[in-house]
């Protein structure tokens, strides 16, 4: 949320780059507006669903950020306290990291390539140093998210928008002017196929082999590499193994169909409301404007072409033809079917939106629907949902 004077005293909403929010409240900053965290969810909109889409959208975003450190970069500009300033230098350079994730894949297979060892310490000083380092590092970043950080996955996800990130960066030197490119939402398939592999990924994991054939080689005296120091080369071995194994992770949740195209259009809401599918009685697990996770009784048989009765609290059910898309067992053991609302219904429709929508605003805070109180003059407040 933005005041309107605030907005109208920076000129409105910045064009000249992708990411026009942070750009926007760049320059709210600099002429002097505050701006508060506001703990409440106002909108509700679906994420990037696949692989794909993240890649895209981590890709405007990321060149965004390039196109506002040359635009107006917040580590020279006017106008920002130091604070600000480390804040945005911390959003904005950190797509750079992708750069780092790369050096640590390519490092080991460069010392065990050419015996070259870029570090002066004997195992135990390094150990120590790079053990603390890390530990503390780790320790940092669990107390940081507030418990919610994993380490693997954070990793993995490294790898997955490294491309992406790479070549956002780049435009910072060649000064492309991007297009303005929407992630898909929603419904961007009609089935669950997998994502093609970054083709840098793939060149990684045969990198890694060849060093790893290499490696084999020199131990056997065919080739003219020598290693000097021995334990050093071991470790590099090791290091690079453990990135074959997480560049590997990362390739599979990115061909893994659990983690595939969205099918659902618009987004759920997660229920626990009675209701039945095809007459047999079940339990709506989620719901939104154009399917629904049916939990059934374990012996149930349901023909393809159904309708389900959703039991509305305090009206007449809702009822809606359609298809089931999908039945599996869950990890719990519980039958499941994905049923995907026929088009048209628009009068049921309606009244499951109602039902919905205003099942969520009724546990928002009273502060909704009283007079709200203004923000004191000089702060526009902005709302991240």
């Amino acid at each position: 949320m933005v005041r309107v004077k605030a907005l109208r005293d920076v000129g409105g909403v910045a064009t000249d780059t992708i990411t026009e929010d942070i750009h926007t409240t760049i320059r709210l900053h600099r002429r002097g507006w505050r701006t508060v965290y506001h703990n409440e969810v106002l909108a509700r909109g679906l994420a990037a669903s696949d692989a794909a889409t993240y890649q895209l959208q981590r890709h405007r975003w990321g060149t965004g950020a390039m196109q506002v450190l040359l635009m107006e970069n917040p580590l020279v500009v006017s106008g920002l306290t130091l604070g600000q300033r480390l804040s945005y230098a911390g959003t904005l350079l950190g797509w750079f990291d992708a750069w780092r994730s790369l050096g640590y894949l390519v490092l080991p297979m460069l010392v065990i390539a050419t015996g070259a060892v870029p570090i002066r310490a004997d195992p135990v000083t390094f150990v120590f140093a790079f053990g603390a380092t890390f530990i503390l590092g780790q320790l940092a970043l669990r107390a940081l998210s507030r418990g919610c950080h994993r380490p693997v996955l954070s990793i993995l996800f490294e790898f997955v928008r490294m491309t992406p990130n790479l070549l956002a960066t780049m435009t910072l030197v060649t000064n492309r002017r991007a297009a303005f490119r929407v992630t898909p939402k929603g419904r961007t398939s009609d089935g669950r196929r997998p994502n093609r592999v970054p083709p840098l990924l793939t060149a990684i994991l045969v990198m890694s082999v060849g060093a790893v054939a290499w490696f084999a080689a020199t131990l056997m005296g065919i080739t003219p590499t020598v290693y000097a120091i021995p334990w050093a080369i071991y470790a590099a071995l090791g290091w690079l193994l453990l990135n074959v194994v997480l560049v590997c992770l990362a390739i599979g949740r990115i061909r893994s169909s659990k983690y595939a195209a969205e099918r659902r259009s618009s987004v759920r809401f997660a229920t626990d409301v009675p209701g039945r599918l095809d007459g047999i009685e079940a339990r709506i697990v989620d719901l939104s404007l154009t399917g629904a996770r049916v939990e059934l009784p374990g012996t149930s048989v349901v023909a393809p072409v159904a309708r389900l009765v959703v039991d509305a609290a305090g009206g007449a059910p809702i009822e809606l033809d359609g298809t089931i898309r999908a039945t599996w067992i869950d990890h719990d053991g519980r039958v499941m079917a994905g049923f995907e609302f026929d088009p048209g219904q628009i009068a049921a429709r309606a009244r499951l939106a109602q039902m919905l929508f205003e099942e969520r605003a009724a546990k928002l805070p009273q502060v909704l629907t009283a007079t709200p109180t203004a923000p004191p003059e000089g702060v526009a407040v902005r709302s991240v949902a």
